[in-house]
């Protein structure tokens, strides 16, 4: 009787300890669900602002081709047209989806012409010289760059979560953009539906970025040095975004203009040796 009964307490104190463990990884599961998902909708996101911007090469090289202008003014005023049609009637406004268009517009080009200075240079890859490359058509690139920015407008009109730069930084992986492209990129996605935050140091944490506003022409604070950013103040920079989980971008500003762009919150911070004096 005694056997019976050790065995009756062995066996639900076993089913006791599975039925615990099973809850827990439940629980587990569901308080994961949210960010699982918040992740998925950066990540695709991204991705498809990442398709759009590889079809750059294809137009570059459709244009180089035909010898045609990397700018289209009058083909930039119907993208940006469409654009703010399609987000209008989904809520979304006019002014954000221009810049952050205006943004992709302004990169499109950057990567075109950074296309073309090395085909002069260099010549054209045998990679791009093709049969198939030889009928390119712009007839067939823009539908697919117009159901790109529908969708991408689109998802950024569900989009519920916070941006997070670190994912951004990894999906965003064309050829000739760099971070600090991605940067000014991310940042107008960003405004689109900006989320609020108690502080700029919230929002730093929270995307993980840092603007970092510099003038690279005093040394040995900020300077260039064979094309890369340098200084004391860099280093510090650097070092402030790793204690906050973020990646310190350094963005291009002028003496005459840094308090301005700071003011305007182009960055979050300046580091170009400025201190104030107090004037007697």
């Amino acid at each position: 009787m005694t056997l019976v009964l050790i065995m009756i307490l062995m066996t639900f104190r076993y089913y006791s300890i599975r039925l615990h463990t099973l809850l827990c990884l439940s629980v587990f599961a569901l308080l994961s669900l949210p960010a699982l998902a918040d992740t998925d909708e950066n990540a695709e996101l991204y991705a498809n602002m990442n398709s759009r911007l590889s079809y750059m090469q294809q137009v570059a090289l459709y244009k180089w081709q035909h010898q045609l202008p990397i700018e289209d003014l009058a083909r930039e005023k119907i993208v940006l047209a469409q654009s703010v049609t399609a987000a209008e009637s989904l809520g979304i406004t006019s002014a954000a989806i221009t810049d952050f268009f205006q943004v992709q517009i302004e990169l499109a080009k950057k990567i075109q012409r950074q296309y073309h200075q090395q085909w002069r240079e260099h010549g054209l890859p045998q990679t791009l010289q093709t049969k198939q490359n030889t009928k390119l058509s712009l007839d067939k690139i823009r539908p697919a760059l117009t159901t790109l920015g529908q969708t991408i407008i689109e998802q950024i009109a569900e989009h519920q979560d916070q941006h997070d730069f670190s994912v951004f930084n990894l999906a965003i992986d064309t050829p000739l953009v760099s971070i600090e492209d991605k940067a000014v990129l991310f940042r107008s996605l960003s405004l689109i539906k900006p989320k609020v935050y108690l502080s700029t140091l919230d929002k730093i944490i929270a995307e993980k970025i840092l603007y970092v506003g510099t003038t690279g022409d005093y040394e040995p604070f900020s300077y260039f040095e064979a094309g890369k950013i340098k200084g004391i103040d860099i280093d510090l920079a650097n070092r402030l975004a790793d204690s906050l989980g973020a990646q310190a971008v350094f963005l291009p500003t002028s003496w005459s203009n840094l308090i301005t762009d700071l003011s305007s919150k182009r960055f979050d911070i300046i580091r170009a040796g400025a201190y104030f004096v107090k004037l007697i």
